[in-house]
């Protein structure tokens, strides 16, 4: 050997278990995990397996090299690859009827996840008929971890809980953003507007997911939600953008102090522009395939954004922004499960009717459960921000009361005081006993 070549590192060599199932068994599985680290050999009964699986049924009886041996002195072995060996180890107990091996209630999602992998792989899903409705809860309820919601997905997609794939599909899709290879990635979820950083499961690598067409499936959902959010946006910045003004205010002759259309849509113009730089340091990009954020973290600052951004005063009534995107978000929101369900396919329904027959699941009724994504906090500034009244139940955001704003001067009241100060545009200034919000809203 060259003496500049490193020499290999032997490999570790497997751990070998051997089970037995049954102890009369005719074959062996040998059985090897993924990464080749550990080998169980199952003692089992051939008849068995060939009445439970059709897989198995044509593997081990068929024209294949896994068939017994013609001679007697000679043990059948296969070897099986890829399984995980305590989900076979439960799925040979089940067939050869060694129920008091099988837990009735206590499984884990990640057991109930590798069991079902073990049971679609040799086509027999129908084993787990006796434990399904139990089982099947394990699945349910809210679940922040990415990889516990992906196992959910396939354990709903495996029994044939069309509800639960629903929610699931929503979850993922809403929460799935594009890493910088453009690969669908979903992290952990969080109560918060924005999400934490965490262990993130890149989909397209995961092995076992739902149906084949579900990453297509999640990238159209996740498009279209996109799409209903920024549209209105950009819509919004080309319309301050063009010859005629988009400002609706109607301007009385001599009212000097209303400000001019030009400024009110550049001031709308400037709060979108201003407020994307300090919440994301960039501009919203005009077309969703650019956007990288999940529709849930877009959603939280974007909105957020809208609502706050603030126009002349006199202008408020008839060109702010803020409620409009209030009512886009409700809007959007509310429509994340018709979306989502509009790209469940027949086949995928088709499919888990089947399988919620082989598994004696429960005929479901409608899902009456309620998702929420996200919740668009108060805007800093609202369409009645000055028309409150200060009173310690009406206080602001930084825990002060809010002032009160007198109605807008008319042009005759002004005339009649003599009166031109900055405050007839604002409003009557506050007493000396209401209180201005600190933390400088007003900067």
């Amino acid at each position: 050997m060259d003496s500049a070549q490193t020499p290999e590192t032997p490999a570790t060599a497997p751990e070998f278990t051997t089970v037995t199932i049954d102890p009369d068994g005719d074959l062996y599985l040998k059985v090897t995990t993924d990464d080749d680290s550990q080998v169980w050999t199952f003692r089992v009964c051939s008849a068995a397996l060939r009445r439970r699986s059709p897989v198995w049924k044509k593997m081990l009886f068929g024209p294949w090299k896994e068939r017994k041996p013609t001679s007697s002195d000679k043990d059948w072995i296969v070897e099986l690859f890829d399984d995980c060996l305590q989900a076979m180890q439960l799925v040979l107990h089940i067939i050869h009827g060694n129920f008091d091996m099988v837990p009735p209630l206590f499984l884990s999602l990640r057991q109930l996840h590798d069991l079902l992998v073990v049971a679609h792989k040799y086509d027999m899903v129908n084993i787990i008929k006796p434990w399904s409705q139990n089982w099947a809860s394990i699945a349910q309820g809210s679940m922040s971890e990415a990889e516990d919601i992906v196992m959910s997905f396939y354990v709903a997609w495996q029994l044939g809980d069309a509800n639960l794939f629903a929610r699931r599909l929503q979850e993922i899709a809403v929460h799935s953003s594009l890493d910088a290879e453009r690969r669908l990635v979903l992290k952990k979820l969080s109560g918060n507007l924005f999400a934490s950083k965490s262990t993130q499961v890149i989909l397209e690598n995961v092995d076992h997911i739902g149906p084949e067409d579900i990453l297509e499936t999640i990238t159209q959902i996740r498009a279209d939600l996109i799409e209903a959010i920024i549209r209105p946006v950009h819509d919004d910045l080309g319309a301050r953008l063009k010859v005629s003004p988009a400002c609706s205010f109607k301007c009385q002759p001599f009212d000097l102090d209303a400000g001019s259309s030009r400024l009110c849509d550049a001031a709308i113009l400037g709060g979108i522009h201003s407020g994307m730089l300090k919440w994301t340091n960039r501009l919203l990009p005009d077309k969703q395939a650019l956007i990288l954020d999940s529709v849930v973290g877009l959603a939280s600052w974007l909105f957020l954004c809208m609502t706050n951004v603030e126009t002349i005063p006199r202008h408020r009534d008839t060109c702010s922004i803020t409620q409009k995107y209030i009512d886009l978000s409700s809007k959007v929101h509310a429509s994340i499960p018709t979306v989502s369900a509009s790209h469940i396919t027949p086949s995928h329904r088709s499919y888990m009717e089947k399988t919620r027959v082989k598994t004696g699941l429960a005929k479901q009724g409608p899902d009456t459960a309620i998702s929420i994504y996200w919740v668009l906090q108060q805007p800093l500034f609202s369409k009645t921000f000055y028309d409150r009244i200060s009173t310690p139940a009406a206080s602001s955001m930084f825990g002060a009361p809010i002032p009160t704003r007198a109605a807008a001067p008319t042009a005759a009241s002004t005339a009649s005081s003599g009166n031109t100060s900055a405050s007839s545009i604002f409003g009557t200034a506050p007493t000396a006993t209401t209180a201005t919000p600190s933390g400088g809203l007003f900067h």
